[in-house]
């Protein structure tokens, strides 16, 4: 049907469930902003905060044979993801 894709969509809320149709098009565009994206920042700053970063588990000893094994067989060079 003029590529559009018609789906069944419910909401489901504490008061009650919406059924409804929906229709999904390929051909949809974005509508145009009223203000102006904000500026990048340069450089980007990190996305995760210290707490977070300070949590992180270190796997490498855990994945280590693994990533080996899968990049031998799969030619990959591992130093260039360093």
């Amino acid at each position: 049907m003029n590529g559009h894709k018609f789906v069944m969509v419910w909401n489901i809320r504490r008061d009650g469930i919406e059924e409804r149709m929906a229709v999904i098009t390929q051909d949809a565009w974005p509508v145009p902003t009223l203000e102006p994206p904000p500026a990048h920042e340069t450089p980007p700053t990190n996305m995760y905060s210290k707490d977070i970063i300070d949590g992180l588990w270190d796997v490498q000893d855990a994945e280590k044979k693994m990533l080996k094994e899968h990049a031998e067989k799969y030619g990959i060079d591992l130093k260039s993801f360093k």
